[in-house]
C-alpha cells in the first residue's frame, strides 16, 4: 500500500515544498476526499498556502487507509488461520444456494406447466 500512494501523481506545478499547491489537480487530494473526508479541506488549505508537502501529505493518506483497512486485514488473518472453518461455511452456504435454486426451478417448471 505505502508503494502505491508514494507512487501516485500531485501536483506537478508544485516543485518545492514552499511552492503553493492546487488540490483540485492533484490525485493525492482526491483519495483524501474519498477516505479521509474530515481533515480533506484542511489539507487542501494546507496545501494551497505551502503549509503541507506532498511527501507529508501521502503520509497522512497512507496512515488513515491503513487505519480503515487493519479491521480487514485482523479479519482476514483470522479466517486464514482456520481454513477448514472457511471450507465448512462455502459447502454450507452451496448446499443452502443449490437447495434454493433448485426450489426456485421447481416454482418456474410449475408455472410453466412443465414437468421434467
Amino acid at each position: 500500500m505505502t508503494a502505491k500512494i508514494k507512487s501516485a501523481l500531485t501536483d506537478q506545478n508544485r516543485v518545492t515544498v514552499s511552492d503553493r499547491g492546487n488540490p483540485d489537480i492533484c490525485t493525492v487530494a482526491c483519495y483524501h476526499k474519498a477516505f479521509n473526508e474530515e481533515k480533506y479541506p484542511d489539507i487542501c488549505q494546507l496545501c494551497r498556502n505551502a503549509g503541507i508537502g506532498c511527501v507529508s501529505c501521502k503520509k497522512i493518506l497512507y496512515d488513515k487507509v491503513n487505519e480503515m483497512l487493519d479491521p480487514i486485514r485482523e479479519k482476514r488473518a483470522y479466517y486464514e488461520q482456520r481454513k477448514g472453518e472457511v471450507r465448512d461455511m462455502i459447502l454450507s452456504g452451496t448446499c443452502r444456494a443449490n437447495e434454493m435454486g433448485a426450489n426456485m426451478m421447481a416454482g418456474v417448471r410449475e408455472a410453466m406447466k412443465l414437468s421434467i
